[in-house]
């Protein structure tokens, strides 16, 4: 690796460890993400008896966060927020994800739709994304969802506040504060 003429850094972590091992800052080409972001015409889309789509895309594993997105969501379905929760993904952690829906009595207003074929295509057809995971290198899902337009709440993890710059930041927030989740989403939708 640090015989490598020039190493793309997508990251503020990634730069850091570069700068450890002595890489030279001069072949470093730092890029956030490389994703064009465009207006899908999202804005205004809402009325009052539409239900707004959220999505999470990744994994079902304990350092996605999953668990603290169904307690958020128990909170948003108390204030009787018009909303769906679609999870994108398979893994170890769906039994019990399953299991904590009906426990927390919002089973009503999830689908767990497992394995999602096409995701970049279909997440045209959500209204938010969100990924409350504890941590990320550069999220592929977070790219697959800026590009589809979507507005993005995560956590200040691994590259995730550089890939969604300073115009996404109010929507970033630290891993395991539930109560910052369920605000973000409740303002969004």
């Amino acid at each position: 690796l640090l015989k490598s003429d020039v190493i793309v850094a997508m990251s503020q972590q990634s730069i850091s460890e570069l700068k450890d091992v002595d890489f030279p800052l001069a072949r470093i080409l730092v890029t956030p993400n490389g994703i064009p972001v465009h207006s899908t015409g999202k804005a205004n889309y809402f009325s009052k008896n539409k239900k707004c789509k959220v999505v999470f895309v990744g994994r079902l594993m304990p350092q996605k966060g999953l668990v603290d997105l169904l307690y958020a969501w128990k909170d948003i379905r108390n204030i009787g927020m018009l909303a769906k929760l679609e999870i994108w993904g398979v893994g170890e952690l769906e039994p019990e994800l399953l299991e904590l829906s009906y426990k927390l009595n919002i089973d009503d207003s999830i689908v767990f739709r497992g394995y999602v074929d096409k995701v970049n295509t279909k997440l045209a057809t959500m209204d938010i994304f969100v990924l409350p995971s504890y941590a990320e290198g550069n999220s592929n899902a977070i790219l697959e969802a800026m590009t589809a337009g979507l507005p993005i709440i995560s956590t200040r993890v691994g590259g995730t506040a550089m890939m969604i710059g300073d115009k996404g930041e109010e929507l970033l927030f630290d891993a395991g504060d539930r109560e910052a989740l369920k605000e973000n989403i409740i303002l969004l939708i």
